[in-house]
């Protein structure tokens, strides 16, 4: 690790977002590659890197989704699924319609 690496100063919204980035390239944030990415003292990121792990961790206090509520969310969901599955549908085929039209003059 370079002097340049431990001056950096690694905060929580620094930790933060190289977290969820890595996160959501499929690569593990460990202590280690946040370092690498946006420097900091193995301390400080750490201590930053266990909130960040706790905040997307769901209290257990919350209670589950009550069953009709969760059946009521999901008919809701499957309709707006449709909805935008007819919708893309027929956009898709008015693309096809227009490229025929292009192609075929």
């Amino acid at each position: 690790m370079s002097d340049a690496t431990t001056a950096t100063k690694a905060t929580q919204e620094r930790v933060w977002a190289a977290a969820t980035e890595m996160e959501g390239h499929g690569r593990e944030a460990t202590s280690r590659a946040i370092i690498d990415r946006v420097g900091g003292s193995s301390e400080t990121v750490l201590r930053h890197l266990r909130t960040y792990n706790k905040s997307k961790t769901p209290p257990s206090n919350v209670p589950s989704v009550p069953g009709a509520l969760a059946q009521r969310f999901t008919g809701f969901l499957e309709a707006v699924w449709t909805e935008a599955h007819t919708v893309a549908a027929a956009n898709m085929e008015a693309v096809r319609v227009k490229a025929a039209v292009d192609v075929c003059g």
